[in-house]
Formats: C-alpha cells, structure tokens, sequence
C-alpha cells in the first residue's frame, strides 16, 4: 500500500512517500532521503529547501499510530504538518 504526504513550503513541493519496504522524502520530485526496511517505526528523514536566499533544514518523522502510520514534516524546527490533524497547522 502506496501512502503519501504532501505540502508546500515558500513555493516548494515537500513529499513523502511511503510504500511496503521504502519511505522517500522529495522536494520539487528529487529524492533528498531514503529509508529501507519493512518495519518503518519512528523513522526520521532529513533535506533541505532553499527559500527567501537561505537553505532551510527538512525534518521528517514517520512512525506507526494504532492501525495506520502518520508523518510529521518540519521546517527549521517548525511544524509545517501533520498528518493526525490532516492539514497543515
């Protein structure tokens, strides 16, 4: 099963994917991390986005919750989304 997560920061596309065995974090569709394992339990991504002339770090969380997994995306230590609320905040 194919689960992606998608926002936008300052213009930017910020995915993550997560299928059986992978989990991928692209931005604007290039691949800047990637996790391999069949269990993905709290899993941590990193990149970068440039915006406003500076390079801004990516984190992402992804981890399991009851019967499905949520993801977590954060810019500079900012929450930028979260999947438990369905939205960015």
């Amino acid at each position: 099963m194919k689960k992606t997560w998608k926002t936008t920061y300052e213009g930017t596309d910020i995915s993550v994917i997560n299928t059986f065995s992978t989990l991928k974090l692209q931005v604007d569709g290039k691949t800047q991390d990637v996790y391999w394992g069949i269990m993905a339990w709290q899993v941590r991504l990193w990149g970068s986005v440039h915006a406003q002339a500076k390079r801004h770090r990516i984190k992402v969380v992804v981890g399991p919750r009851w019967l499905t997994f949520d993801c977590a995306i954060f810019v500079d230590d900012e929450l930028l989304f979260d999947s438990t609320e369905g939205r960015s905040p």
